[in-house]
């Protein structure tokens, strides 16, 4: 079953919203595979408790591209534009 992910640049970062915990840490384990996702952990928002956050080190210009690329390579990510 898909579900909704979201990047948004933070500098040298990309924070990764995804709907449902079970997903992000599910989708952590996924992007480890081809990313450094350092001492990265899932987080509920608490403004929205169905919504999960993680960051990601994106410092290299093409490392959001890449990011996003490789979200898009997995079947059940919807990569979406705006959080909001």
């Amino acid at each position: 079953m898909a579900f909704d992910v979201w990047v948004r640049p933070l500098g040298e970062r990309c924070r990764v919203r995804v709907s449902g915990t079970g997903n992000a840490h599910w989708l952590m384990q996924k992007l480890a595979e081809s990313f450094s996702l350092g001492k990265a952990q899932a987080c509920p928002e608490l403004q929205q408790l169905d919504v999960c956050s993680f960051e990601v080190p994106c410092q290299l210009p093409h490392s959001r591209n890449r990011l996003e690329n490789a979200l898009a390579a997995i079947p059940e990510v919807r990569l979406m534009t705006r959080p909001e």
